[in-house]
């Protein structure tokens, strides 16, 4: 049986953190071609051999990962859409949280970095982008706690919610061992 371990945490919540962290275990893990492979997002096209494709190898001894925080951005649809896709596949979700105004502020910080502070961006810059437009506001604030809930609803005790700074303290890691190497729920 194939397994996955898919982690739709917020954006800004550790999830690069963690798939370097996970990478290095390539004994462990089947790596995608890249870290969001957000295949799920759409529905149309959607298909085990697409996501496949994505791999490198096709082994069933690693437990292929696939860390898109845009998968909890998407909508509660995403965690069924899983479900159908893969349905016997042994699937673990781990989904990262963080504080919604040091979130804000950060996706914030890092749009400003990597996008419209950069000359070497293609993206077009805005004459104002200030953390009080409401068209940024909109943007960093979306309801997540119906596409949490589905996750849960879905994947039950193979599903799990913590914080960011169970990355940090070592709640996560035991968490994640017990639940991918051992077999058990994240309990």
């Amino acid at each position: 049986m194939k397994r996955l371990f898919l982690v739709p945490g917020m954006a800004k919540a550790g999830t690069t953190f963690l798939f370097d962290q996970l990478v290095e275990s390539k004994d462990v893990f089947n790596i995608p071609d890249r870290k969001e492979i957000s295949l799920f997002q759409k529905n149309a096209g959607v298909s085990e051999e697409k996501f496949l494709q994505r791999f490198p190898d096709g082994s069933e001894d690693r437990i292929y990962l696939d860390v898109s925080p845009v998968y909890l951005n998407t909508g509660p649809e995403v965690p069924g859409r899983v479900a159908d896709v893969l349905p016997d596949w042994d699937i673990r979700v781990l989904i990262l949280v963080r504080d919604p105004v040091s979130t804000l502020f950060s996706h914030y910080l890092h749009n400003l970095k990597s996008h419209y502070g950069r000359l070497s961006s293609r993206r077009a810059r805005p004459a104002r982008y200030s953390l009080a437009d409401d068209a940024v506001l909109r943007k960093y604030i979306r309801p997540k706690y119906e596409t949490i809930m589905t996750y849960c609803g879905i994947f039950e005790n193979r599903c799990a919610v913590m914080p960011m700074n169970a990355l940090f303290d070592g709640r996560a890691e035991t968490r994640i061992e017990r639940a991918l190497l051992h077999g058990s729920g994240f309990g």
